[in-house]
């Protein structure tokens, strides 16, 4: 199942469907404690996405250790778009203030969750914190584990599973010793 979570076919609702009934089966089965249980499964699924994006972009010479102790903002900037731009499909927005990126999925550009959660009945507030958010924050840790002293605090800005209004907005703030 890994190798289905890592590809992230993010605009099929079959997909995301067949992963929260896989979550609810879960969570009706051992009820609270399947949470983080699963979220460190997604979490993990993201962080050996990151590693083989890692060691693709040093084998391509796009990324170093130097350039990442150069910029450690920068480098996460460029791991996660080279992310998204491999996977495909919907491509989020992408900035970088200071030391912190961010990425931006509007609100109006089709995401399949709030579709699938409608659909399998999972209960989570934020079925995308112990989901997608996990596996992406799991991808970011890879610098830190790379790199040492760098670290990456993460935190959701906003998200439509909890207001269908917002835009999905995560922020990554890397603090670093340099």
């Amino acid at each position: 199942m890994s190798e289905r979570v890592r590809s992230d076919d993010n605009l099929s609702c079959e997909v995301r469907v067949e992963e929260y009934l896989d979550i609810k089966a879960m969570i009706d089965e051992f009820g609270d404690a399947a949470y983080p249980a699963v979220r460190k499964y997604y979490f993990s699924c993201g962080y050996e996405s990151g590693y083989d994006l890692l060691l693709a972009l040093l084998k391509e010479k796009t990324m170093s250790r130097e350039g990442i102790i150069n910029d450690p903002p920068g480098s996460l900037l460029q791991l996660l778009q080279q992310f998204f731009t491999r996977r495909g499909g919907n491509q989020p927005v992408f900035e970088q203030e200071g030391d912190t990126v961010y990425f931006k999925t509007e609100s109006n550009v089709y995401c399949p969750s709030p579709v699938a959660q409608k659909q399998t009945g999972v209960q989570h507030r934020d079925v995308c914190a112990i989901h997608k958010r996990a596996f992406m924050e799991g991808v970011a840790k890879v610098l830190e584990e790379f790199v040492p002293g760098i670290e990456i605090q993460y935190t959701n800005v906003s998200s439509r599973t909890t207001d269908p209004q917002a835009d999905c907005v995560e922020a990554f703030h890397v603090v670093s010793p340099w």
